[in-house]
């Protein structure tokens, strides 16, 4: 787009005599658009020309050195605009469909055909370093989960940020703490269980192959079979908790509804009570008020009945039991304590735990097997509670229950 330079005719006509960049002088054009516009193709304003040498066209005079030093070619078509200034007076502005926009489509073509394959091979290169180098930890993680096993549960992933990445591999390992947890559990179950159903089982082989070897007289077959019944009674007793602590491993399969534990401990402080005079132990029971919790009644019986036993195989002759019912802000809580001959502080965080027993010599012969207060623990786990134990060695063991108390009805 060009400005047209013109001067003064002897006539008094406007002659463009050259034209220059829109740009290089100043415009202070007024007008919002061209008072007149025309179109002409190069063969046209030529055929405009006179003798002179000048191009007249609608009053507009153009001298043909000035035309021909816009380079125009056959193609090209001229348009002229003409606006008034400010002044008044006319400017033509000259334009043409061709040669510098057709040059900047070359140029700019031209470019595009060198530079963006040269670009696409650069954004190749850097895209495949960044991916390989993003990946990484990617391959790190992945060569680190292969080689985790059941034998190495122990090695975690590598955390090396606080990215998406970083964060997976934290919800992974913590993942595999729990995995190694539950591994740990059963291996130590499986292992225990085992040793315990070892025994009995032994006795009974070792039993049935005496009384098979010769024969006997009634009284020792019947010495055998009472030895042999009472191994069995022991297996199924084992078998027994170890079926009620695997079926029990959520609170899907208990029968909830609303339970008065005190009406619950006052029916089983008969049949305790009896269990006590056989021993001459002091029994009493504190249960005044009419507390409700919400759970299962035969495995809240189940809690309390072993919670007692445990009370009485412990305490010697001419100790004391008591029971008592308390509030404890929202929860009932039922307390079991004795005067017995206490657990040692150092034993005190494994009592929960299967098969677990503090004097391994005397339990066996007494029947504990070292799976009751886990059956407790784990019921109260399963109504939303927890238990407390305080032990001191020759004074007595109390443990606590607390569950969340629910309004009657």
């Amino acid at each position: 787009m060009r400005i047209a330079q013109t001067e003064k005719t002897l006539a008094g006509a406007d002659e463009i005599t050259g034209f220059s960049q829109i740009g290089q002088q100043n415009w202070d054009g007024q007008s919002p658009g061209p008072i007149k516009s025309m179109s002409f193709s190069l063969e046209e304003l030529l055929a405009f020309t006179s003798e002179e040498g000048v191009i007249e066209i609608d009053n507009i005079l153009i001298d043909k050195a000035a035309l021909e030093s816009l380079g125009l070619s056959q193609d090209d078509r001229v348009w002229f605009y003409q606006y008034l200034t400010a002044d008044g007076e006319e400017m033509i502005i000259v334009t043409w469909s061709a040669n510098d926009v057709e040059g900047i489509l070359n140029t700019f073509r031209q470019v595009l055909i060198i530079i963006a394959p040269a670009a696409l091979i650069v954004a190749g290169i850097l895209g495949f370093f960044y991916v390989k180098r993003a990946l990484r930890p990617v391959q790190a993680m992945t060569q680190t989960a292969r080689e985790i096993e059941d034998k190495n549960l122990a090695k975690r992933l590598d955390i090396s940020g606080k990215d998406e990445l970083g964060q997976l591999a934290s919800t992974l390992n913590r993942m595999l703490t729990r995995l190694e947890e539950a591994f740990k559990r059963e291996k130590q179950f499986t292992a225990d269980a085992s040793h315990e159903l070892r025994s009995p089982l032994g006795i009974i082989q070792g039993e049935a192959t005496l009384a098979l070897k010769k024969d006997r007289n009634p009284e020792e077959y019947r010495k055998s079979l009472e030895a042999i019944a009472k191994e069995t009674e022991n297996m199924s007793s084992i078998l027994k908790k170890l079926l009620f602590l695997a079926r029990n491993e959520d609170n899907k399969r208990l029968d909830f509804e609303k339970v008065n534990l005190k009406k619950l401990l006052t029916e089983l402080a008969d049949p305790i009570e009896l269990l006590c005079e056989d021993k001459s132990l002091n029994f009493q029971i504190d249960a005044k008020e009419d507390l409700i919790v919400k759970g299962d009644e035969v495995s809240l019986r189940e809690l309390y009945i072993n919670l007692l036993n445990n009370a009485i195989q412990y305490t010697p002759r001419g100790g004391t039991i008591t029971v008592t019912l308390t509030h404890a802000g929202n929860n009932a809580r039922v307390t079991v304590k004795d005067t017995g001959i206490g657990i040692p502080e150092e034993h005190i965080k494994h009592i929960f735990e299967r098969f677990y027993r503090v004097d391994k010599s005397r339990s066996r012969s007494e029947g504990n097997i070292g799976l009751g207060l886990s059956i407790c623990q784990r019921i109260v786990e399963l109504h939303g509670g927890k238990m407390e134990v305080e032990s001191k060695v020759g004074v007595g063991s109390t443990f606590t229950v607390l569950m969340p108390q629910v309004e009657g009805g």
